[in-house]
Order: structure tokens, then C-alpha cells, then sequence
């Protein structure tokens, strides 16, 4: 298990209470958007559970590969809800949050001259 990338994720995670919206996969049943599918591809829906597990077993083998994946899930979550709705609004506060942990992580490597890894 990579600690660092635990580290990353948790950090997301806990980094704001608004954040558990994105902590477990959408259901859209529960919460009574049954054409959510018709608008997120099930081969690109993104959360944070899903993250961290890919995570544990060092699916990622770079910072980028694990960008790509937090980016997805910005990217649904405006695409449903569009940038200017409550959870866009949330979407782009984490966003941000976690532009900031990735630049806090860039200077960290630059200091140690080391191309940051995950593993």
C-alpha cells in the first residue's frame, strides 16, 4: 500500500465535509436521477472509494495516472450538475483543494529532486 497515495486521497477526502458526496459511487436509484447512466459513462464514473482502492492494490503507478482519475470525477460531477449548481459549486472548491495538494507535493519533490511516485 502506497502511503503517499493514501495520504493523497485522505487529504481529498477529508480535506472538506462537502467532499463525501464524492466518498462512495453514485446510485442513482437512492438518489432518484435514474438517467444519470444516460449522461456519465459507467466506464468513466469516478469516486473516492474506488480511488483509494486502486490505490491499496498500486494501480497507479504514477501522480498522473491518479490525476487522471480524481479529474474524471470533477469532470462528471460538472457534467451532470453542471458548474453552477450547488454540487458544481462543491466540485470546484475541491477541485481546488486539490490542485493545491498537487502543488504542495510538486515543491516537496523539487526539494528532494525526486519524480514524485506513488509506489
Amino acid at each position: 500500500m502506497s502511503c503517499l497515495g493514501l495520504w493523497l486521497s485522505g487529504s481529498l477526502i477529508h480535506s472538506d465535509s462537502r467532499a463525501g458526496i464524492f466518498h462512495w459511487p453514485v446510485d442513482p436509484i437512492t438518489l432518484n436521477i435514474p438517467h444519470y447512466w444516460d449522461v456519465i459513462s459507467k466506464k468513466n464514473a469516478r469516486d473516492l472509494s474506488m480511488i483509494k482502492g486502486k490505490i491499496e492494490k498500486k494501480a497507479y503507478s504514477t501522480f498522473q495516472d491518479l490525476d487522471v482519475d480524481v479529474r474524471l470525477m470533477f469532470e462528471s460531477a460538472y457534467k451532470f450538475n453542471g458548474k453552477a449548481s450547488e454540487i458544481g459549486t462543491y466540485t470546484s472548491d475541491l477541485e481546488r483543494i486539490w490542485e493545491d495538494i498537487l502543488r504542495a507535493r510538486a515543491v516537496e519533490s523539487n526539494r528532494t529532486h525526486k519524480k514524485p511516485r506513488l509506489a
